[in-house]
């Protein structure tokens, strides 16, 4: 029947191409997860269209504008990459590079999120379309994050999903042999999560994500070569290659989190786990702690374990102490940055196959709806080991 209704209107079926299937059994189509529960009454899913790509830029001196129904990155009249404006869902610009007055109106119009780092890496600042926070949500957040009982129940959600997947990091670390010490720290860590759920303040659930974090980066110095020089977590500089990709990455996934919490509606300055402080995106911070170890971290280890990244992709900057990638070992960071961000895992929440970059607006709506409902419950990425 079918094929007898495509050849009515012109069209073949491609018998290669072809299949059977039934929504019981499942499938997946355009990138989209179709089930017998398709599509889910959640509130927290909505259908979407096949995954949007985020392009970085960071070569000096290039340009970027929108010609042609497409995104055009240029440099000295060299064109560099041309991309369909349909397929680019942000873009992070690194360095010296122009944005062009068409290419800003097209990312406003369009709701493209569109970030700023400096050449080290540090995040400069964010463009985002005129997609407002509603007073009565923002007041309800402002009231929720100045409830105690409140900020508790969530903050420790946060350091509990952060220290659950810290320790499955250490775990995955022992099962290659990296010795009883990282058995021992995986330990501790577990001891900090479970003293975090029985924690009856805010300090007191700080108090034990720093225990956990301390636990954790006591060893990770392990996982990585000798000549890295790495035995801790360095931040501003950063001073060796090991601390030059966590800064570098933990950016990147900043900048995509305020997005996400925007995007849900909500107000990135006022935080749980992370207090108010000028010029701090609090919310984007708390909802960034469970996916450091998850996201960065993992790239992290894995691009040093392959020998991906080496000596000669790190550089000291002149007159400070800082070690940062260079411009080939940024690009090579960047590449399994993505990768990683478009991998799919099955959400706890919502039962759907979702990429780690739509699993931070999904994050973010859980934030949003405990918010307005009142309730403080929020169920974290938890990583398999």
């Amino acid at each position: 029947m079918a094929d007898i209704a495509v050849r009515e209107i012109g069209l073949r079926l491609g018998v290669d191409k072809t299949e059977v299937v039934s929504f019981d059994d499942g499938f997946i189509f355009v990138g989209e997860e179709f089930n017998s529960t398709y599509p889910l009454t959640t509130e927290l899913h909505d259908v979407q269209p096949p995954e949007r790509r985020t392009i970085y830029v960071a070569t000096d001196g290039a340009y970027v504008r929108v010609e042609g129904g497409q995104v055009v990155v240029s440099k000295k009249q060299q064109e560099l990459l041309a991309v369909p404006h349909t397929l680019v869902g942000g873009l992070t610009i690194v360095g010296s590079v122009t944005l062009s007055s068409g290419a800003r109106s097209w990312a406003l119009q369009n709701n493209v999120p569109v970030s700023f780092l400096s050449r080290r890496g540090s995040l400069q600042g964010w463009l985002r379309g005129p997609r407002l926070t509603s007073p009565k949500v923002l007041r309800r957040q402002i009231d929720a994050t100045s409830n105690q009982d409140f900020v508790l129940e969530m903050a420790r959600s946060f350091v509990i999903g952060k220290l659950l997947n810290c320790r499955v990091l250490l775990q995955r670390a022992v099962d290659r042999q990296h010795g009883p010490r990282m058995a021992d720290a995986a330990d501790e860590v577990t001891s900090a999560v479970e003293s975090a759920r029985q924690a009856t303040s805010l300090e007191t659930v700080r108090g034990f994500e720093g225990s956990g974090a301390a636990s954790y980066f006591g060893v990770l110095p392990l996982l990585f070569p000798d000549w890295t020089k790495f035995s801790k977590r360095v931040r501003r500089p950063p001073t060796d290659p090991v601390n030059a990709c966590l800064s570098f990455g933990y950016t990147l996934l900043s900048a995509e989190v305020v997005g996400a919490v925007t995007a849900a509606g909500l107000e990135p300055s006022f935080g749980f786990l992370h207090q108010d402080d000028d010029n701090r995106p609090s919310l984007a911070l708390d909802l960034m702690e469970e996916l450091r170890p998850t996201i960065v971290d993992s790239v992290t280890w894995t691009l040093f374990a392959r020998r991906e990244l080496q000596e000669h992709h790190f550089r000291k900057e002149d007159k400070t102490s800082a070690v940062l990638l260079t411009v080939d070992g940024r690009e090579r960071f960047i590449r399994a940055y993505e990768q990683r961000m478009l991998t799919r895992f099955k959400h706890v929440v919502t039962g759907a196959s979702v990429t780690y970059r739509r699993a931070l607006l999904v994050q973010a709506r859980q934030v949003a709806k405990a918010i307005t409902t009142g309730k403080p419950s929020y169920a974290p990425i938890a990583w398999r080991r």
